[in-house]
């Protein structure tokens, strides 16, 4: 497993204009922390921040890496479709230690 979050990946325009139509409404963040951990953040959607050439949805003060979130406020977001694979993994087929 990785103990580091992956590389930084670019995120879609159109996500910025998403985040943008939100900002100020209440609702639930989905993202993934490190090592693939799936997690959550309630609260205000703040805005946008850049820390170190990464972009970071501030939700009430906690920073929620952009790239990482799955969906916001019921919106998908950049990694969804990383979700969406790691939710319909087969695991018959997948080596979760079941082949050893």
């Amino acid at each position: 497993m990785m103990n580091s979050a992956p590389k930084y990946l670019p995120v879609d325009p159109d996500f910025y204009d998403i985040i943008a139509a939100l900002i100020g409404k209440s609702g639930t963040v989905h993202f993934f922390e490190k090592a693939a951990t799936l997690n959550d953040v309630k609260g205000v959607v703040q805005g946008i921040e850049q820390w170190t050439n990464e972009d970071f949805l501030n939700v009430q003060g906690q920073l929620v890496r952009l790239d990482r979130i799955v969906a916001v406020l019921g919106k998908p977001g950049p990694a969804y479709d990383e979700y969406n694979h790691y939710a319909n993994v087969c695991f018959a087929c997948h080596d979760e230690g079941q082949f050893s």
